[in-house]
């Protein structure tokens, strides 16, 4: 029961992300992969507001706190390829952001 419970998870996150990425314009130019990292309220990873607006509303509808979410770019447009609810921290802004999520604050 729990595995079928999962897989109907899966089918309602793929669903819903169909329907709420749109389709972005951008430059026309080759194919790439932009992953954005979202942390708390804040993305890295791109300068390209719209992905990172993107981005922050899946993790807002996936109600989680720590996203990466992956775009490619074809014919002038970006498309959305995934998302991973576990994205990489190894870049240093992005390691800073999840250890201020997970630790509390000290006044002092």
């Amino acid at each position: 029961m729990r595995r079928s419970a999962s897989a109907f998870r899966s089918v309602r996150w793929s669903r819903h992300v169909t329907r709420r990425l749109t389709k972005i314009p951008t430059a026309d130019g080759p194919a790439s992969v932009t992953t954005v990292t979202v942390v708390g309220g804040r993305c890295f990873g791109t300068d390209n507001e719209a992905l990172r607006d993107q981005s922050r509303s899946l993790a807002k509808a996936a109600d989680v706190s720590l996203l990466g979410v992956r775009f490619t770019e074809r014919a002038g447009q970006y498309a959305f390829l995934g998302a991973d609810l576990w994205p990489d921290p190894c870049a240093a802004d992005v390691a800073d952001a999840i250890l201020e999520q997970l630790l509390p604050r000290t006044g002092g």
